[in-house]
C-alpha cells in the first residue's frame, strides 16, 4: 500500500519575497521565507521522509482576489518541503506527478461568460498532499 501525507501550511510568500539579493549579487532567503520554511519543518516534524517517487498535489486557498502566479508559489512550497527533508529532492527524478490549483468554482457571469471565483480564506493557506508511487 502506498503512503500518503496531507499537511496544511500558511499561505507562502511569493518567490520575489522568498529570495533576497545583495548588491554584490549574493542570494539569501528572506525572513518571510525562513519563517515559512520553519513552519513546513514543524508540519513535517513527526513524519517519515519519502525516499522514492512521489506525486504532489497542492490546493491553494487564496487570501484575496488579487491575480497570482501559482507556479511562483509551487517553487517556494517545494523548496520548503525539501528543506524539511520530507522530500528527498524536488526534481523530476522524484516528483513525477505534480499539480497546483486554486480552490474555488467556475460560474457563469451576467454576460454569459465563465469566470473563476476563488474560495477566499483569511490570510490564505495551502494544503499539500504527497503520495508515494510504487
Amino acid at each position: 500500500m502506498s503512503r500518503e501525507l496531507e499537511i496544511a501550511l500558511p499561505f507562502p510568500p511569493s518567490v520575489n519575497h522568498y529570495w533576497r539579493h545583495t548588491r554584490q549579487g549574493k542570494h539569501y532567503i528572506s525572513d518571510k521565507g525562513k519563517r515559512f520554511r520553519e513552519l513546513a519543518l514543524l508540519a513535517c516534524f513527526a513524519e517519515l521522509p519519502f525516499d522514492g517517487l512521489v506525486a504532489v498535489d497542492v490546493r491553494v486557498y487564496l487570501p484575496d482576489r488579487r491575480d497570482r502566479d501559482l507556479d511562483n508559489l509551487w517553487k517556494v512550497i517545494m523548496d520548503s518541503l525539501t528543506h524539511a527533508k520530507i522530500l528527498k529532492d524536488d526534481s523530476w527524478k522524484y516528483v513525477v506527478k505534480e499539480s497546483i490549483e486554486a480552490v474555488g468554482e467556475v460560474r457563469i457571469n451576467d454576460k454569459g461568460e465563465s469566470e473563476f471565483i476563488p474560495e477566499i480564506v483569511k490570510d490564505g493557506r495551502v494544503v499539500v498532499k504527497i503520495k508515494e508511487l510504487k
